[in-house]
């Protein structure tokens, strides 16, 4: 009898205290160091620029103001104020955010008139108020989301835009003068080869011992993008298609997915989709 009570006591032992010696000896993975771990993100109250402390989401209306999308949808509204946030994130960091386009309020109520000014401008506080302290992330650090006014059917990292074809403005025709032409490619009317980039841009165009690419002639000769199939007679005749280099987000693409039901997080991810959506820990008000 003893010796089954020693048994029964030794087996309760060893169920109960087993499984804690198991957990001890398991190696855990290490903790990520502090050195190494993502900071939240986070803005100051205020952007210097040009000698001037502008509210930071004061600064980011503005931006969205100089996009010319102030009539949008709620959703493209703010899947653009997260690319501008990512844009303005990256720019304070390496201390050029004067250098990113704006419109001020004065000069929006002037473009627009009084009564659009007061319709729009709230639009774009909304969506900057609603999204302030998120941005796009890769790797745990902000990069600068570009975006652009419209694709020429997808953008130049593949993306399908296939409302964009929609838009009343997406062929444009610019004439230039032969003369103007002529001393980049003087053998133009005998001799001009046209190569196309996988996404529809033009990769290079060569006449004789002149080559230059696309986004040069758009450049060059104002183009409003690099999409473009050119004629040359008497003058020269450029049909582009889009608008805009057709890096990152097509804005216009953008607004017909909030049509079509997306939230601007979805949308966010199909046009950046190797990007995290970050947020500081606690937003803060417009600051204006």
């Amino acid at each position: 009898m003893r010796n089954f009570l020693t048994f029964l006591s030794f087996f309760t032992l060893l169920f109960f205290f087993a499984p804690l010696l198991c957990l001890n000896g398991r190696e855990n993975p290490p903790d990520l160091p502090a050195a190494t771990a993502p900071k939240p993100i986070s803005f100051p109250e205020t952007v210097s620029c040009n000698g001037e402390a502008i509210p930071t989401g004061e600064f980011l209306v503005q931006m969205l103001g100089a996009w010319k999308i102030q009539a949008y949808r709620a959703d493209a509204l703010k899947a653009a104020a997260v690319a501008a946030a990512s844009q303005l994130a990256v720019a304070l960091k390496e201390g050029r955010a004067e250098d990113l386009p704006r419109i001020t309020p004065d000069g929006a109520k002037r473009a627009w008139g009084d009564y659009w000014f007061s319709v729009y401008w709230p639009k774009l506080q909304a969506a900057v108020r609603d999204t302030y302290g998120t941005v796009l992330t890769r790797d745990g650090a902000p990069f600068p989301a570009e975006v652009f006014p419209l694709s020429w059917g997808k953008t130049e990292e593949g993306v399908d835009c296939p409302y964009d074809f929609t838009c009343g403005e997406f062929v444009t025709t610019v004439t230039v003068d032969l003369e103007k032409f002529l001393p980049y490619f003087p053998d133009c009317k005998d001799n001009l080869s046209v190569k196309n980039a996988p996404s529809g841009r033009v990769e290079t165009v060569t006449s004789g011992g002149s080559s230059f690419t696309g986004t040069q002639l758009m450049s060059m000769f104002s183009l409003p993008s690099p999409a473009f199939t050119l004629s040359v007679g008497e003058r020269v005749v450029f049909t582009c298609r889009g608008q805009g280099d057709g890096q990152g987000m097509s804005l216009y693409a953008a607004n017909e997915a909030a049509k079509r039901g997306d939230d601007w997080e979805i949308i966010l991810h199909t046009f950046y989709p190797q990007a995290e959506i970050s947020r500081q820990e606690e937003n803060r008000s417009l600051g204006s």
